[in-house]
C-alpha cells in the first residue's frame, strides 16, 4: 500500500508546505487559550489552560455554513490531501473514508448547551444530526462526492492511527481502491480540560506564566500533555494503481498490527508494546530494525 496523498491543519500552519515550513524551524504556537467554551470562572478565579490555537481555517467554495470547528478543520484538511491525490478522477464508489476520533465535539456542544439552557424548546432541529461524530463523514462524503465506506473509529488518543490502519485494510482486501483517513481535530471545552488536569494527565499551572515553556516532552520538568488543535487527512490505496499519480507516493506500507493489553487504564505496558512491535515486524517479513 501507498500514501499518495496528505493534508494538514496546525496551529504552526495549514497546508503541508506552511506546516513542514514551522516543524524545521522549531516554532511553536502555545499560550493561555482563548476560544470561546475553553476557559471557565468559578469563585472569581479563572482557568489556566494551556494549548496552540488554529488560526481563522480559510473557507472553501460551495462550503456548508454554521460547521463546528471540528467538521470546517476535517474539510480543510481533506480538500488538500484530496487534491495532493489527484482524486477527481476516481470513481465515487471505489473511494472509502475513515475518521478517527470519539466525542471529538464537546467545545461546540457545550457552548450549545449553554446557550439554549433556558430555552430548549429553541433548539435548532439540525442538533439531532450534528451532535453525532458520523455528521463528519456525512458532510466529508457529501462535499467530496464519496460514495464507498465511510464511518467513523474510535481509539482515545490512538484515534488517528486506528483509521489509518483501516483505510490499510479496506484497500487490502479490496473494498474500495482509494481510503481517505482523517484524524479528526479533539475540539475541548473546559469540562474536559478540567478532567484532564485533575487527572494529572494535563499539564498548565506550573508554566502559567510562562506558556510557551509548557509543551516539554521526554524532559524532567513534564506535567502532562499540552492541548493543540489539528487535523491530518492521509490517502492510501495499492501500488498498482501508480499509474494515474503525476508524481511520486510519499511512502509504502508493509504492515500494521493492533493489540489491546486488557486494562482500562492509560498505564503503558510494556510487554503489550513489544508483542505488537514484534507482531508488525513478523507481517511486513522484517527480521529485525537493521532490515
Amino acid at each position: 500500500m501507498i500514501i499518495s496523498g496528505l493534508g494538514v491543519v496546525s496551529a504552526i500552519g495549514q497546508g503541508q508546505a506552511a506546516f513542514t515550513e514551522a516543524l524545521l524551524a522549531g516554532r511553536s504556537k502555545f499560550g493561555m487559550m482563548q476560544r470561546p467554551g475553553r476557559q471557565f470562572t468559578e469563585a472569581g478565579q479563572q482557568s489556566q489552560f494551556i494549548g496552540a490555537e488554529l488560526a481563522e481555517l480559510p473557507v472553501l467554495p460551495n462550503m456548508p455554513r454554521n460547521l463546528s470547528l471540528s467538521a470546517h478543520a476535517a474539510l480543510v484538511a481533506v480538500h488538500e490531501a484530496w487534491q495532493d491525490a489527484s482524486l477527481a478522477g476516481v470513481e465515487p464508489e471505489r473511494i472509502g473514508l475513515i475518521v478517527g476520533g470519539s466525542n471529538f465535539q464537546q467545545r461546540e456542544l457545550t457552548l450549545l448547551h449553554d446557550n439554549y439552557q433556558a430555552r430548549t424548546a429553541f433548539i435548532k432541529p439540525g442538533y439531532a444530526m450534528t451532535f453525532m461524530d458520523t455528521d463528519v463523514c456525512a458532510l466529508l462524503s457529501d462535499y467530496f462526492g464519496i460514495k464507498g465506506l465511510a464511518c467513523t473509529v474510535g481509539g482515545a488518543s490512538a484515534s488517528g492511527q486506528l483509521a489509518l490502519i483501516q483505510a490499510l485494510a479496506l484497500v487490502a482486501v479490496k473494498q474500495v481502491d482509494v481510503a481517505i483517513a482523517v484524524g479528526a481535530l479533539m475540539d475541548l471545552s473546559y469540562w474536559e480540560c478540567q478532567s484532564f488536569s485533575s487527572l494529572g494527565a494535563m499539564g498548565s499551572k506550573r508554566f502559567a506564566s510562562e506558556p510557551l515553556l509548557a509543551c516539554r516532552p521526554c524532559d524532567a520538568q513534564r506535567d502532562g500533555f499540552i492541548f493543540g488543535e489539528a487535523c491530518a487527512a492521509v490517502v492510501v490505496e495499492r501500488a498498482d494503481t501508480l499509474s494515474r499519480l503525476q508524481v511520486m507516493p510519499y511512502a509504502q506500507v508493509s504492515a500494521s498490527s493492533v493489540l489491546m493489553d486488557a486494562s482500562r487504564t492509560t498505564q503503558p505496558n510494556l510487554a503489550g508494546e513489544i508483542k505488537v512491535v514484534q507482531k508488525r515486524l513478523s507481517t511486513s517479513r522484517v527480521n529485525s530494525c537493521a532490515d
